[in-house]
């Protein structure tokens, strides 16, 4: 299991990382202009935190989908490709780790410690973001004009089968 505190909480790591990036999402959309969908993003978010924390899996899923609804319909009232990508990239995060705050909360005693795993878990789902990030921004640069909705389909799609294949719950 892991090792042994008197604060465990396990999960708590992956509710802060789900808050920080569901923030981000919600902060660029809004920054953007897109005032609808960054608050759909910030209810989104909520979702994510009361699955992480309770734990449980429906919460969990629909702050995940409200997230990717936010980005889209920041893409149909013509928003950029970049703060799509953050949007996109930020809500993904937001998602495996609340996610994976749930999985831990409810699979974990309540003393153990599993900061390691959850920071672990975070950094390369980050590491998958930033990559598969990159590279729509850059066949976004490539293309040239291009519907920005494109630009989400092709990050989420990255993002959702790196991180599938990388789970090995994922069987």
């Amino acid at each position: 299991m892991g090792a042994v505190s008197s604060e465990g909480r396990p999960g708590r790591l992956g509710l802060l990382v789900a808050l920080a990036a569901g923030g981000l999402a919600a902060g660029t959309l809004a920054a953007a202009g897109f005032v609808p969908p960054a608050l759909l993003s910030v209810v989104a978010t909520g979702s994510l935190a009361v699955g992480a924390a309770r734990p449980a899996r429906r919460p969990v899923s629909l702050g995940g989908l409200a997230l990717g609804l936010g980005v889209v319909l920041a893409g149909l009232l013509g928003a950029s490709a970049l703060p799509l990508l953050v949007a996109t990239g930020a809500g993904a995060l937001a998602y495996d780790a609340a996610d994976r705050a749930a999985t831990l909360r409810a699979g974990s005693r309540p003393t153990t410690d599993t900061r390691d795993a959850e920071a672990t878990g975070s950094l390369l789902a980050l590491v998958v973001v930033l990559v598969a990030g990159g590279g729509a921004y850059l066949a976004t640069l490539a293309v040239g004009e291009g519907s920005p909705l494109a630009v989400f389909a092709l990050l989420a799609g990255g993002v959702v089968l790196t991180l599938a294949v990388g789970r090995p719950d994922a069987a």
